[in-house]
């Protein structure tokens, strides 16, 4: 065979196994790292929403999942609480669970990420709500998110026949206590203990009055 019709055949052979390898992981370096920017896009325009683009509503069914990585990212904030998600029975149907119990779970949403929430129950002594599952993202804090969610608690627990409140919070949950008594919660005297993983002691807090809408 000459020469010429070597090289034209050889031009006709396939590419070696070893560039079929390198384009296939280069095309699947290429899309990681356009999953890395789309999800870094989207972090950012979460982080960087507007307090006013951060929307509030019920919590429904489906939300339990999200729920629960909202409550282990604020639990991994502080030494020694654990998230067990055997100890939250109720988020496999978190909805239902606060309306069973005369109530009523809001979320705050960015982005279609669930990054707040606030509930309310009504309890045994007439005429008081308890608060309950108050969180929000780290990096949502200091936006007034917290105290939207509290204003439309408040709105929904006077609805609902609340006219004072009372919650328990984890000891360790400083930043919490501030929060509450800036808006007049005061705390009360004694703990309780859950005796969970977390090994938790919880104190009271209450407000007997609730604010003149709008003052929240």
């Amino acid at each position: 065979m000459c020469e010429r019709a070597q090289v034209r055949l050889g031009t006709m052979m396939p590419a070696r196994r070893e560039d079929s390898v390198k384009v296939r992981t280069s095309a699947r370096a290429r899309i990681a790292l356009r999953r890395r920017d789309l999800y870094q896009e989207r972090w950012n325009h979460e982080l960087h929403a507007p307090a006013d683009m951060i929307s509030i509503r019920e919590a429904r069914d489906a939300d339990g999942a999200a729920l629960s990585r909202l409550i282990a990212s604020v639990f991994a904030e502080y030494e020694g609480v654990l998230f067990r998600p055997e100890e939250f029975p109720e988020l496999a149907a978190v909805a239902s669970h606060f309306e069973a119990r005369g109530g009523r779970l809001l979320v705050a949403e960015a982005g279609g990420r669930i990054v707040g929430s606030f509930g309310y129950v009504m309890t045994h002594e007439e005429g008081v709500a308890e608060i309950l599952k108050v969180y929000l993202a780290r990096e949502f804090r200091g936006r007034g998110i917290a105290g939207r969610l509290l204003a439309r608690a408040l709105d929904e627990a006077e609805a609902a026949g609340a006219r004072g409140l009372v919650l328990w919070s984890d000891l360790r949950f400083t930043e919490g206590h501030r929060f509450y008594e800036r808006h007049g919660f005061v705390r009360g005297a004694g703990l309780r203990a859950l005796h969970d993983a977390s090994e938790t002691l919880e104190i009271p807090y209450r407000l007997d009055r609730l604010p003149a809408r709008g003052a929240a």
